[in-house]
């Protein structure tokens, strides 16, 4: 090394998981050289909790309901409804209208 020059090495500096004004966590990954960004690895699916498996595994539908409403804090709604549709429409039953009615009425609120 030539005096006056200046060592360069890449450094890796871990961020996170982090969660500002995300619906979930991320973790980055920041590789610098110096002062400059040279790359950026993200992590994603820091709050995985199997939720699939764990509704595969249950004896009635009725106990998945419980399990879709905790997918996600923030829509804790329509999980839920999405299941219950997918149920109806997978083993052919038509809700009657007053239950349509209920689900509109909870939806828009």
């Amino acid at each position: 090394m030539m005096p006056g020059e200046t060592k360069k090495a890449t450094y890796t500096i871990p961020i996170g998981p982090i969660h500002p004004a995300l619906k979930e966590p991320i973790r980055l990954a920041l590789s610098v050289d110096g002062e400059e960004i040279v790359d950026v690895d993200v992590f994603v699916g820091q709050v995985h909790r199997g939720i699939e498996w764990l509704g595969m595994n249950r004896n009635n539908p009725i106990q998945t309901i419980y399990l879709a409403e905790r997918v996600c804090g923030i829509c804790n709604i329509c999980h839920p409804f999405a299941f219950v549709m997918a149920v109806e429409h997978a083993t052919g039953i038509t809700p009657p209208a007053r239950a349509e009615y209920i689900r509109t009425i909870i939806a828009e609120m």
